[in-house]
């Protein structure tokens, strides 16, 4: 006869049955904890990242959304330094002849200024970041958005004097309305590159006046005859725009209207920011538009914030353009492309956020998004044939 088991008797006897399988179990946990991380993290095990440049445009232009250094990215850099955060991405800027991004803080350095009346207040307070940046062949920021005045005239004032101290350029704010709305020019390869900056998100205490610091507004009658002006003097226009709502991944009436009118006036690439997010990528008449590049370099932790890319625009001796972009994702604060096998997850989500109301075609090339396009640079003119050449073709008859 079989003795009746006890509760405790019955729990021991499984506790002693389960010992056997706990290694196995554990192993298994591992192994499906470890293809998660690769999987849904976007985690590479390659530290490496090699650029190519097989196809030999003639100009190549990186751009990026905001850049902030200050906050928890400070904690970052602390550690490990300001190369750090570029680590993965440094070869794609170094192989570009043009890079430049949204500067989304102020530069203080002194301690006595007043803040502005909101709620959030970014900054740093030396100028190791605008060094990183331009060790990393950054060419020319934006400043006109919603954090350069955080802390008003005092912390303009010192962040255009930082800028100049290290010699990077910047555009869309300034010590007066004048300075804000100065064209930056650059030659490139024989190319002259206009770029300009405007915000269309602001308070009272931020706009530039012609006696008062500040970032230059989006005010069409305004940003209509700059962008004119540049593309007068310029054979290519990006035009930096700080606008829409954060966190929202739609793009509304006004932005799409703004960015018409940016493109009739002259502006051939168009860099959306502020959002936060991705937006999706379209084409007006040859120009390209990036309605948001979301955050490149950032402290904000949940996923759509932590999705970004990484636009190159190549420019081709037959009179071609190419767009590619390049999908990224934010990891500590440090951006690291997606190309590898594990990071599908994250870059098709990528993919869909930048194409969800894009009106053109567009394709997928190695792990990249590509838009090709007519070049904005005026069409060289076939070298005339020599008078010997031309008699030699002919026939005369006298």
């Amino acid at each position: 006869m079989k003795t009746k088991l006890t509760w405790v008797q019955r729990y021991h006897r499984f506790i002693k049955r389960q010992k056997k399988r706990t290694l196995r179990h554990v192993i298994i946990g591992l192994v499906v904890t470890f293809l998660f991380i690769q999987l849904f993290d976007g985690q590479s095990m390659a530290e490496d990242v090699q650029v190519e440049n097989d196809d030999q445009p003639i100009f190549t232009a990186s751009m990026v959304g905001d850049l902030m250094f200050g906050r928890h990215v400070q904690e970052v850099v602390e550690r490990y330094g300001y190369d750090h955060l570029f680590r993965f991405v440094a070869p794609y800027f170094e192989a570009s002849d043009y890079v430049t991004g949204n500067f989304e803080q102020a530069v203080v350095l002194r301690e006595d200024f007043q803040e502005a009346d909101k709620f959030i207040h970014l900054k740093i307070s030396d100028l190791n970041a605008l060094e990183a940046l331009k060790k990393h062949n950054f060419t020319v920021v934006n400043l006109a958005n919603n954090h350069a005045m955080d802390f008003l005239e005092g912390g303009m004032e010192d962040t255009v004097h930082a800028f100049r101290q290290v010699g990077l350029d910047f555009v869309g704010a300034g010590l007066n309305k004048e300075e804000a709305a100065q064209i930056a020019y650059h030659e490139i390869n024989g190319i002259t590159v206009a770029t300009l900056g405007f915000t269309d998100v602001y308070t009272r205490e931020f706009p530039a006046s012609d006696y008062r610091p500040g970032v230059l507004t989006a005010d069409p009658t305004q940003f209509i005859e700059l962008i004119h002006e540049a593309d007068q003097n310029a054979d290519l226009v990006m035009v930096h725009i700080h606008w829409g709502l954060e966190y929202d991944s739609y793009i509304h009436a006004r932005q799409k209207d703004f960015a018409k009118a940016m493109v009739e006036a002259g502006a051939d690439v168009i860099i959306g920011h502020h959002p936060h997010v991705l937006l999706s990528v379209d084409i007006y008449k040859d120009s390209i538009i990036f309605y948001s590049l979301g955050n490149f370099v950032f402290d904000q932790g949940w996923t759509r914030t932590r999705e970004s890319a990484i636009a190159q625009l190549k420019l081709y001796e037959d009179g071609q353009a190419r767009v590619e972009l390049i999908p990224t994702l934010i990891t500590e604060a440090t951006p690291k492309p997606l190309l590898d096998t594990y990071s599908f997850y994250h870059r098709e989500r990528i993919f869909r956020q930048l194409t969800k109301e894009t009106t053109g075609d567009w394709t997928l090339e190695d792990g990249k998004l590509v838009f090709q396009f007519k070049s904005p640079l005026p069409t060289p003119p076939k070298a005339e044939e020599s008078n010997e050449q031309w008699m030699e073709n002919d026939l005369y008859y006298y």
